[in-house]
């Protein structure tokens, strides 16, 4: 029996995952991690290249985080086998090389964005990594643990119903779904801003508009980004998230905002708007992260209403899960 993704602590979906920060890893060094129930290795070699690992030799299971690097190898502390950057063993000491073949542990599939490395959970990327790097420099927030699996947390923008009951928003023209590969679901969004709320006096104050387009686009199971332009300010924000043991999510959001050179001596105005920018999107969150966090997603009785939703888990299942050997 095929076993279910969505929603499932116990498996990790065939995703890009946000592992550790690109500066934790300079050349000649190698960290431990986690992903979910799996214990990893990441290294940097000489060539510059970031490479992770499974964490434990094949030989005896001697974690690889003690070993060390070896040009753009690495060495496993206790019997010196040594495996390169995509997994292969190219030496065991007094053995032949025949035998060194044959052994091999498994390489993630990397990327190093936004200043953060970032694993495929597959054989190879199904997908590409979203890329905003032309909308500005990636402004890090600080990073949360939620108790809220990544894909509800995902799923949560695609929630027509909630942004009317929960944030009190009025739609200028019901938001439109569209689906146009096998990894994204993007909703378009056309909200009218009455100035009814703080939320909605401060996007008035930035736009002097009584409308805000915006969307929702989700990536794989577990990353999502909005993008709107709050009158001439073009605003966007990825939201990332890393299942937990526990069945939680490590969640990591980047704010892309453009640099304002000509007006940063004014009262520091960029630092103005990264902070309202800010204060808008824990205006939207802190109400949904309280509701999600004591969510019980059991056997839901879905409307019309909610077929995006139902679009969102038929993705993640179609996606399907991945575990090094299976």
């Amino acid at each position: 029996m095929k076993e279910i993704v969505f929603n499932n602590p116990n498996v990790l979906g065939r995703s890009w995952y946000l592992l550790a920060s690109s500066i934790e890893v300079p050349k000649g060094k190698v960290i431990k991690t986690q992903l979910h129930d799996r214990e990893l290795v990441v290294f940097r070699g000489d060539n510059s290249k970031t490479s992770v690992l499974s964490g434990f030799c094949s030989h005896f299971g001697a974690h690889l985080g003690n070993g060390k690097v070896i040009g753009n190898t690495i060495q496993c502390s206790f019997h010196h086998w040594i495996y390169d950057q995509n997994g292969q063993c190219v030496d065991i000491p007094f053995q032949s090389k025949e035998i060194s073949k044959q052994v091999k542990i498994f390489s993630y599939p990397v990327q190093e964005k936004y200043g953060f490395i970032w694993v495929f959970n597959g054989e190879k990327p199904l997908f590409p990594l979203p890329d905003f790097q032309n909308k500005g420099k990636p402004i890090l927030l600080k990073n949360k643990i939620l108790k809220c699996h990544p894909h509800l947390l995902t799923m949560n923008g695609l929630d027509i119903q909630h942004f009317k009951t929960v944030h009190h928003l009025d739609f200028i023209a019901e938001p439109q779904i569209t689906q146009t590969n096998n990894f994204s679901i993007r909703l378009n969004l056309e909200i009218k801003i009455s100035r009814k709320n703080i939320f909605e006096k401060l996007i008035y104050l930035l736009s002097q508009s009584q409308t805000l387009k915006a969307s929702f686009t989700t990536w794989g199971s577990n990353m999502a980004s909005i993008e709107t332009n709050i009158g001439k300010l073009p605003v966007c924000v990825l939201f990332t998230h890393r299942l937990t043991l526990e069945g939680g999510s490590y969640s990591q959001t980047f704010l892309f905002l453009p640099t304002i050179k000509k007006l940063r001596w004014i009262f520091r105005l960029d630092l103005v708007i990264r902070f309202i920018v800010k204060f808008l999107l824990g205006c939207l969150l802190v109400g949904d992260i309280k509701i999600l966090e004591n969510l019980k997603f059991e056997n839901p009785k879905f409307l019309k209403v909610d077929s995006p939703l139902k679009m969102f888990i038929s993705l993640v299942e179609e996606l399907g899960y991945f575990s090094p050997g299976l």
